[in-house]
């Protein structure tokens, strides 16, 4: 597997994700690690975290040029951020990364928007429930 820093774009559609009314819990853990309401911080985080794996991948402690990181919202759809949130999570899947407060927090919040994505088809309305 390789890994890479992903766009700051692609960490601003997954923080600009977090607006949608369903997330509560997600926006609980994350303040409970002193990231709930700040984006910016949250958005540095997420940045560090993936520079930490790709450091891990490759054995390189050289910050990886200090990535600029400026938040900046986003309209996106559930979808978009669903699917940059994924590409997050796989780029920081190295080393111990992926035992890390802040990834297992992101990690349930993919699980909860994609819950949010499918309950919101129309095929899921018309599926038996049992």
């Amino acid at each position: 597997m390789s890994a890479f820093i992903v766009e700051p774009k692609t960490i601003n559609k997954i923080i600009s994700a977090l607006d949608f009314r369903d997330f509560e819990y997600t926006k609980r853990e994350l303040k409970e690690l002193g990231l709930g309401d700040d984006p910016q911080k949250l958005g540095r985080a997420m940045l560090a975290l993936n520079v930490d794996a790709v450091n891990q991948r490759y054995g390189d402690d050289t910050n990886h040029l200090n990535v600029p990181y400026t938040f900046h919202p986003m309209g996106v759809s559930p979808i978009q951020a669903y699917k940059s949130l994924h590409c997050w999570l796989y780029q920081c899947h190295e080393g111990n990364v992926p035992q890390q407060c802040l990834f297992k927090v992101m990690e349930k919040f993919g699980e909860s928007l994609g819950y949010h994505i499918i309950s919101s088809l129309p095929e899921y309305d018309r599926a038996d429930w049992r």
